[in-house]
């Protein structure tokens, strides 16, 4: 009895990390090209922590840099809440400026891309 739930384990054990393993290193991206794609991130060395990358810097670097064919900034998530009129729910949110999207050769279903320009809007709550 013991040998079988030893061996139900460490079979359930390899297949676990035989598939975490398959989903982080070894399946490629869904994009145009996965082998060409870099990512940069900056660390402030004396304090040995991640850094950022300020919009004016990456324009800057990306307006004289010759190495890359293309450049986008991607910023990883954060939560959002989102009130709606059925409720209210978390949303997993990303920030990518408007390029990101050629560069991951994502192409639009429904709906308009945002661009560089950016314009200000004021919501007014409707009354009724």
């Amino acid at each position: 009895m013991i040998v079988v739930v030893t061996l139900a384990l460490a079979v359930g054990a390899t297949t676990a990390v035989g598939s975490l393993l398959n989903a982080l290193v070894l399946r490629t991206l869904a994009v145009p090209s996965p082998e060409q794609l870099v990512a940069l991130s900056a660390l402030e060395p004396r304090a040995n922590v991640s850094g950022y990358f300020y919009a004016d810097t990456f324009k800057a670097y990306r307006s004289v840099q010759r190495s890359f064919a293309q450049m986008s900034m991607y910023s990883g998530g954060g939560l959002l809440r989102v009130e709606t009129r059925s409720g209210v729910f978390d949303a997993s949110t990303e920030t990518v400026s408007p390029d990101y999207f050629d560069l991951v050769g994502a192409r639009l279903s429904a709906g308009r891309f945002f661009t560089e320009t950016v314009s200000t809007h004021r919501l007014h709550p409707r009354v009724s």
